[in-house]
């Protein structure tokens, strides 16, 4: 998944999280195509969500819902991604690009090569 919004917008995040295991969400400007085992390595963290932007990789919430808001966002690449260790690296996280030329926000799902049983 790809989420496209404007340059300066205001981002308001909730994070649901159902599961039992732990997760937090932060907000990384990246510095690579794909996070590594800890995202503030492979970006800036510039935001957590049920965490501290340093105390992020063995902390979050289970089974419950957080959230938090980033103005005026600059142009450039940004995952939102699970910081818990190893999880982002796993594939918890999504691309978000802020561009000058995009003038409303929307987001771009493809298709996973691999279809998860249960769903079409």
């Amino acid at each position: 998944m790809v989420i496209y919004v404007p340059v300066g917008s205001n981002l308001n995040i909730t994070m649901d999280n159902l599961e039992s295991l732990p997760h937090n969400l932060l907000l990384v400007q990246n510095t690579t195509d794909v996070p590594g085992e800890d995202v503030g390595t492979t970006g800036k963290v510039l935001l957590g969500i049920g965490v501290t932007t340093t105390a992020y990789l063995f902390a979050g919430y289970s089974k419950s819902s957080e959230s938090a808001s980033y103005s005026n966002i600059a142009a450039g690449t940004y995952w939102l991604a699970c910081g818990t260790r190893k999880h982002a690296a796993s594939g918890l996280f999504v691309n978000l690009i802020v561009s000058s030329s995009v003038t409303a926000p929307y987001v771009v799902i493809n298709k996973p090569v691999i279809q998860p049983s249960g769903f079409s």
